[in-house]
């Protein structure tokens, strides 16, 4: 009889459990929403998938997410099996990727959905000329590592007390890919990696045959990665350009869409002010 496992994840949960469901024959997927999207007068429908469980993979949820936190999870369903993931995050590769959340709640979203370059926010608060933008980001030569180091800090800080960490393997694995399409979107191989020791956690076999997904779980946004970003890891990689859905973008049409968004949003210096005081790594 299969094993009945559920992952309680963010927006990494249906790429992993898709990609546990490859990998192992002796496990069948139960589906549940990922955990930001459930509002509260969905939680028992939430509880009735969690009870049909007999494994449960999940990354910390915490206590603001009430009911359905973490530890409140174990509390009502003591006797399943657990196994628990970072939310898998580096923004290492993308020191200049922020999202912009605004402060009566929400997120900003804009031509990258909801992720920001700040260079370019940066560029229209100055009131720099596209076309000036366009050469500093063609052009750009920063020194990012102040940044990386506290990217990498806040990684690692997920990761304490998970029963899988992630980021050892991300270090690695950096001078020959990037590993991540945005900081919390992970490419497939990341996933597999993630996927197998999850499966071994829970002493559930994998198969010899079980095939790497080749198309993105979660490549809608590929973001530009800064020159001296993989001139630092010393990578045989380049990313130059922001693409959506594969398809790569100008930084002059990027810049432009930026500039008319920005352009259109009254209370943008108070979205950024409030970013700044929250954020954990320097906005801008």
């Amino acid at each position: 009889m299969a094993t009945r496992l559920l992952v309680f994840a963010n927006c990494q949960s249906n790429p992993l459990a898709s990609t546990l469901g490859v990998m192992s024959p002796d496990v069948e997927i139960i589906r549940c929403p990922p955990v930001h999207t459930i509002p509260a007068a969905k939680t028992d429908s939430v509880f009735d998938l969690l009870s049909q469980a007999d494994m449960i993979v999940h990354q910390p949820i915490g206590q603001g997410f009430g009911p359905i936190s973490s530890d409140a999870i174990k509390e009502r369903f003591p006797e399943k099996h657990y196994a628990s993931f970072p939310s898998v995050y580096y923004g290492g590769v993308f020191p200049q990727l922020r999202y912009l959340r605004r402060p009566g709640g929400g997120t900003l979203s804009g031509p990258l959905t909801d992720y920001h370059d700040m260079r370019i926010l940066k560029s229209f608060l100055d009131d720099m000329p596209v076309e000036a933008c366009v050469e500093k980001l063609e052009n750009d030569g920063s020194d990012y590592q102040d940044l990386v180091t506290a990217a990498k800090q806040e990684s690692y800080a997920r990761e304490v007390g998970v029963d899988v960490p992630v980021m050892k393997w991300v270090e690695e694995a950096l001078q020959e890919r990037p590993c991540f399409y945005t900081f919390n979107h992970p490419d497939n191989k990341l996933l597999w990696l993630i996927a197998e020791h999850l499966l071994q956690q829970l002493g559930l076999p994998i198969s010899p045959d079980a095939k790497l997904r080749q198309k993105p779980f979660l490549g809608e946004i590929s973001a530009a990665v800064p020159r001296g970003i993989a001139q630092a890891l010393g990578a045989s990689w380049r990313r130059d350009l922001y693409a959506i859905n594969g398809e790569e973008i100008a930084w002059r049409d990027i810049v432009e869409r930026f500039y008319a968004l920005y352009a259109s949003v009254a209370d943008l210096r108070t979205i950024v002010d409030f970013n700044r005081k929250r954020s954990m790594i320097p906005l801008i």
